[in-house]
């Protein structure tokens, strides 16, 4: 008791100082080696347009809030921060959990290629029942390429992220005629072991306790509108399993149903979203807000 006491005497709260320093420090350990500049292969779309952004973007700061039953819970959290060139192409970008960041990629060049270098904090279970923490942090750095292709008119239809040994990690496969795009993650590759609470990125709100999900699940298609703005993602939930008999007993097979998250969106003066509210369809179809996602764009002048 005497000892609980002690600890809760030494408890303050941070300064927006002490928050800027300790975010600033964690930024420095995730900062990756730098990639060469050079020009890659050239492409007809930019990382900006890629992301369906318009205008001359420099900076995207995303921040969300999530829904406590009806109500906005009150309180923004940092998802991430997104850095772009005057020519449109990305050269850094920070993911953040808990409003920390866990995740830096500076973009370059590798062997002729588009890349990028990362470094991600991950949360690792101590295998020693009796230790007196539950995760602790690891950094870990990898370098990434990407490939594209292109239509003859220069429009995307698919983007590939490869892992240094050439597995692909992350897939993106755009059908014009239908306005859909198809998305496949390596699990490994989108899960970073999150601490408890927080879920930011699509996989992220997929893969939480707020959805009632299979946690392999890899796939995404999502509608687009005019905008090029995801306006209905779809993805597969296990839904239980049937058996059948075997050589060897029964076996049993997983059943998966498919369930959506729809977005509405309110646009800037440059036809940006700035802000997106996130509605779960559940199994019986009813609507369950979830989050409200903001951006605040800076423009070059």
């Amino acid at each position: 008791m005497e000892e609980h006491l002690k600890r809760m005497s030494t408890f303050r709260l941070l300064s927006p100082t002490d928050i800027e320093t300790r975010v600033g420090a964690m930024l420095s350990e995730l900062t990756p080696e730098p990639l060469g500049q050079e020009r890659a292969l050239s492409r007809p779309t930019t990382d900006s347009q890629d992301a369906a952004l318009k205008g001359r973007v420099k900076t995207v700061i995303t921040e969300s809030e999530p829904y406590a039953g009806e109500l906005l819970f009150g309180a923004r959290e940092t998802v991430s921060v997104e850095d772009y060139d005057e020519h449109g192409n990305i050269v850094k970008s920070v993911e953040y959990r808990n409003s920390r960041p866990v995740r830096l990629r500076l973009y370059g060049t590798y062997k002729g290629e588009r890349a990028f270098r990362e470094m991600r904090r991950i949360w690792i279970d101590y295998k020693d029942k009796n230790a007196s923490v539950a995760r602790e942090p690891v950094v870990e750095q990898k370098l990434y390429t990407i490939k594209y292709k292109h239509d003859p008119d220069g429009r995307l239809l698919e983007m590939r992220v490869l892992s240094d040994d050439g597995k692909e990690m992350e897939t993106a496969k755009y059908n014009l005629k239908a306005k859909t795009v198809g998305r496949r993650y390596d699990p490994e590759y989108r899960a970073i072991r999150l601490p408890p609470f927080g879920f930011r990125s699509l996989m992220d709100m997929i893969m939480t306790a707020n959805i009632s999900v299979n946690v392999n699940s890899k796939d995404i298609v999502s509608t687009l509108d005019a905008n090029g703005n995801s306006i209905e993602d779809a993805y597969q939930v296990l839904n239980g399993s049937y058996s059948r008999p075997g050589f060897d007993g029964e076996k049993y097979y997983p059943i998966y149903r498919t369930d959506k998250l729809q977005h509405e969106y309110k646009l800037d003066d440059h036809g940006n979203w700035i802000q997106r509210k996130t509605i779960a369809l559940t199994k019986d179809k009813q609507a369950a807000p979830m989050e409200v996602t903001y951006r605040k764009i800076i423009y070059y002048q």
